[in-house]
């Protein structure tokens, strides 16, 4: 479920209080903006080589296989908040991994599948 909207009025009425208290210093308000929340920021973001690696595995794997008919779709999941990618080899399902992130979700279904 999503946090309560009152945690993003806090976050923006924090972040403007600060930009007031440094006359408007757009780069010292990313200084420190970084400083608190780069650690949690940087845990969020995944490489795009993460993910044309796995990519890359899975369509490898697929070749020594003969499947010339794969692919990483969209599972429908309408009672969670993670996404839920699936593999399909031919029409059928050959794995199935989620994420908070539609590329999470992908590059976890098709590790899985290799």
């Amino acid at each position: 479920s999503l946090p309560p909207k009152i945690l993003g009025d806090i976050l923006e009425a924090f972040i403007a209080s600060v930009t007031l208290d440094i006359d408007f210093d757009f780069n010292r308000l990313e200084e420190w903006f970084y400083h608190l929340f780069g650690d949690y920021l940087r845990s969020l973001l995944v490489p795009k080589k993460t993910y044309f690696n796995a990519v890359k595995l899975l369509s490898n794997h697929a070749a020594r296989m003969r499947c010339g008919r794969i692919a990483i779709v969209i599972a429908d999941n309408d009672t969670s908040d993670r996404v839920v990618a699936v593999v399909k080899c031919h029409d059928r399902v050959i794995a199935e991994a989620s994420g908070r992130q539609l590329i999470i979700a992908k590059v976890r279904a098709a590790r899985e599948a290799v």
